[in-house]
């Protein structure tokens, strides 16, 4: 009777809830499961919900075939070696190897088309690459997305990785990824670097539409791009999105010299000796296709770079710079440029006022700056704010670091449309909630000044500080009434569950 209780009011509830509801619900029974199987959906989250699923008959799965993703599922396993019955208990919430294996199998022999698959290799044991062998071999046709996380950290791992991706391994299975459009690869500890180049490199060969690739490695001895430009000249046409973690000089020019011209996203890190000027021919050759670009120069250089014309680059609409030493003035030329991330990056020279020699006000709508620093070590952050009004004056969204009481005056006059602002951290205190200044701590404020709560279309604030008090709640953020989404110090959230809330305003 219970089941079905439960059953009647989850039977309510809208595909995203019922998501959610699944996350916490400490009961489950068969009723239940084919309750999410009839709303389109089953999540592999649930234990008890596992074991129901591979203890119980497959017939009742059926619908999945033609409710998730036009008839696919998306499975998550985790491989690992049971070893003992203590590590099997301590692993009791995560899909072990016999798990793994009971469940898919039975799954795929009742003709279950996988689009997702989600893979991590806790070892490359003869049993776990047995279960790789046979997944591949039966989903491989209906394929479009696989990640794979390697974290192995015996030393047979490299040589397990070889038996999983060789080219006598797919030829003899006959395994063509004919849908793949994705591949993600994540490596740990595995010591031999180009036996999983040979693995991706074959995966990627074996994928006829393949359109993104996001690889993770260590640092390695051989390029993973000349290893693919030898078997397949063409593999570079396809990609519209790539993620690498490194690319040498060589790897770049071949991308720039390759026909690469659909390219539409790209992230990439530059190791000491290639720095900005490196990049201008690889930058100016995507220029026409590329909408997001990533890039980290791990290092601060000696003097500023000048970085490639934004003219070049006429589709970026979200860019990040990690470490960049040089000026922003390029942002200007980008037309559809939406959002601009700034991590660590030298803010005195990156907002450096250059005359009138450019144009900066640019239709720039979210900029996002974490950590940084000046030329001197120590920069004058008001200034810095000035300069943030007069560079994107149409900002909406706004994320940054050093925010003080004085700040604010600067950032409420200078964008009166702000809709997001993102201050996880400051010496900041009531005064930018309620525009007041008890500097005496007697309750006699001075003159109210420019505050948070004027600006009118504010719908989503982050304040941390430990300085906010029950007067900035009950005077400050009661009076934005466009706020939809709060973020604040587990302090100031009792004092504002202490208050009466508008019935519009959300706290997350």
């Amino acid at each position: 009777m219970c089941d079905l209780a439960l059953v009647n009011v989850l039977s309510y509830l809208e595909i995203d809830e019922l998501k959610a509801a699944n996350l916490v619900c400490k009961t489950w029974s068969s009723q239940v499961t084919k309750l999410l199987i009839k709303k389109g959906t089953f999540l592999f989250t649930s234990s008890s919900a596992k074991r129901f699923l591979y203890k119980s008959s497959v017939d009742a799965f059926e619908p999945l075939r033609s409710k998730i993703y036009g008839g696919s599922i998306r499975l998550k396993l985790h491989l690992r070696q049971r070893e003992n019955e203590y590590q099997s208990r301590q692993f009791a919430n995560t899909i072990t190897m016999d798990d793994a294996e009971n469940l898919t199998f039975r799954l795929l022999e009742k003709g279950t088309v996988i689009t997702d698959l989600d893979l991590q290799f806790c070892t490359c044991s003869a049993d776990v690459r047995n279960i790789w062998l046979k997944i591949v071999c039966a989903a491989a046709k209906h394929l479009e997305r696989l990640n794979i996380n390697f974290d192995c950290g015996d030393t047979h791992c490299a040589s397990g990785v070889v038996c999983l991706g060789t080219e006598t391994f797919f030829e003899e299975n006959k395994v063509q990824f004919s849908n793949l459009k994705e591949i993600s690869c994540q490596v740990g500890r595995i010591s031999s670097k180009f036996t999983m180049l040979v693995f991706i490199r074959h995966l990627i060969l074996n994928s006829s539409v393949l359109e993104g690739l996001h690889c993770q490695l260590p640092s390695r001895r051989h390029e993973m791009f000349g290893i693919m430009e030898a078997g397949r000249p063409d593999v570079f046409q396809k990609l519209k999105s790539l993620n690498s973690i490194s690319l040498n000089q060589e790897e770049m020019e071949m991308l720039s010299t390759n026909g690469i011209n659909k390219l539409r996203s790209l992230s990439f890190t530059l190791y000491s000796g290639f720095r900005v000027p490196t990049i201008h021919p690889l930058l100016s050759s995507l220029g026409q296709t590329l909408e997001s670009l990533e890039i980290d120069f791990v290092t601060l250089p000696r003097v500023p770079e000048p970085f490639p014309s934004g003219i070049d680059l006429v589709h970026i609409k979200h860019l990040t710079l990690k470490k960049f030493y040089g000026s922003i003035h390029f942002v200007s030329h980008m037309a559809n440029i939406e959002t601009l991330c700034l991590e660590d990056a030298n803010l005195s020279v990156a907002f450096h006022d250059e005359a009138s020699k450019f144009q900066y006000r640019s239709g720039l709508k979210s900029l996002k700056i974490f950590g940084g620093r000046g030329s001197t070590g120590r920069f004058l952050f008001p200034a810095l704010y000035h300069e943030i009004v007069r560079f994107f004056p149409r900002l909406t969204k706004l994320r940054m670091e050093y925010f003080t009481d004085s700040t604010i005056k600067i950032i409420v006059e200078g964008l009166p449309d702000l809709e997001e602002l993102d201050i996880p951290n400051g010496i900041y205190s009531d005064v930018i909630l309620t525009g007041a200044d008890d500097r005496k701590g007697s309750g006699e404020f001075l003159e109210k000044a420019e505050c948070l709560a004027d600006l009118k279309r504010l719908r989503k604030l982050v304040l941390q500080s430990p300085k906010i008090t029950d007067i900035g709640v009950r005077h400050g953020l009661l009076s934005c009434f466009e706020l939809r989404s709060l973020s604040i110090s587990d302090a100031s959230l009792e004092l504002l569950s202490q208050q009466s809330l508008p019935k519009t305003f959300g706290v997350y």
